[in-house]
């Protein structure tokens, strides 16, 4: 295991995606200055679509994600300050 990863397993993760990323989230700790969102089963996301997203939060955007046929794609970014929780 890499130093500094969090491993953890959700426990009800039949309650869907949305619960799961919230339940990771609640797990960072507060000095986390954004999340990178990015699916398991896509491996063929790129290092630079990453790289882009991650930029265009930097710039005028709140929240980024690549498009794809005119929608919002995987990668998705966003500033811990989305939530007032973070």
């Amino acid at each position: 295991m890499e130093e500094g990863v969090l491993v953890s397993i959700f426990p009800v993760a039949d309650r869907g995606m949305g619960a799961s990323l919230a339940w990771g989230v609640g797990l960072l700790p507060a000095q986390t200055g954004a999340i990178l969102v990015a699916l398991a089963d896509m491996p063929f996301i790129l290092p630079d679509s990453c790289r882009r997203v991650a930029e265009a939060v930097g710039g005028s955007a709140l929240i980024a994600a690549p498009p794809y046929h005119g929608l919002g794609a995987i990668p998705w970014l966003f500033p811990c300050g989305c939530a007032p929780s973070w």
